[in-house]
């Protein structure tokens, strides 16, 4: 009995003393501490994410070129009808419009008395061209002079820039500010107001 007595004694000694007050104090207190900890870290997230949202970004020459809204327009080289070679890059400094259109396209050759008013009003302050897209020269030629139309028109007949600005479908309108930065894309017929509407955005 004395050395059972001892070695439940000694089994005590080793876990020692218990004070079932002080231990559930010291856990309420390093709750509280973790969770001023935890609230203070999502302050400090909120308010950074507020002040990430406020910010602008503006466009940096190391974004990758994309045809859609925010990003800068991919560069090209088109002939006009004279031959003329036309660069996206050498029209920096100024905004410019770009009409994919073809004459076979029912709502491209609709809205195409609409580019010309646009054309009249602020082509000396847009670089404003019409894209035909797939169409030899002589056709593309032809369907001008029979409707009277003026505007510079740029000839893609490969379709690479059908292709390197995504056109899914014609018409398609790209505008695009004189930072080279696209503004808006719009898919399908504009009028002469939303035309100009869209036209103004881009000028400065």
């Amino acid at each position: 009995m004395h050395r059972t007595f001892l070695k439940a004694e000694r089994g005590v000694r080793l876990r020692g003393p218990r004070d079932p007050y002080r231990n559930g104090s010291d856990r309420v207190t390093a709750r509280r501490y973790y969770f001023l900890v935890a609230a203070v870290a999502v302050a400090l997230v909120v308010v950074v994410g507020f002040q990430l949202l406020g910010r602008q970004p503006e466009p940096s020459g190391d974004l990758e070129a994309k045809p859609f809204p925010g990003y800068p327009a991919p560069d090209f080289i088109l002939e006009d009808l004279d031959g003329n070679e036309v660069s996206l890059s050498s029209l920096r400094g100024k905004a410019v419009y770009l009409n994919f259109w073809a004459t076979w396209c029912t709502p491209c050759v609709k809205e195409m008395p609409s580019l010309q008013e646009v054309y009249d009003k602020y082509g000396d302050r847009v670089a404003i061209y019409a894209v035909n897209v797939g169409e030899s020269r002589a056709v593309v030629s032809e369907f001008l002079e029979e409707n009277g139309y003026t505007f510079t028109v740029l000839l893609d007949e490969d379709r690479v820039v059908a292709h390197r600005y995504q056109v899914r479908g014609i018409p398609t309108n790209i505008f695009i500010d004189s930072r080279g930065v696209v503004v808006e894309r719009v898919t399908g017929g504009m009028t002469t107001s939303q035309m100009e509407r869209a036209i103004e955005s881009v000028v400065e």
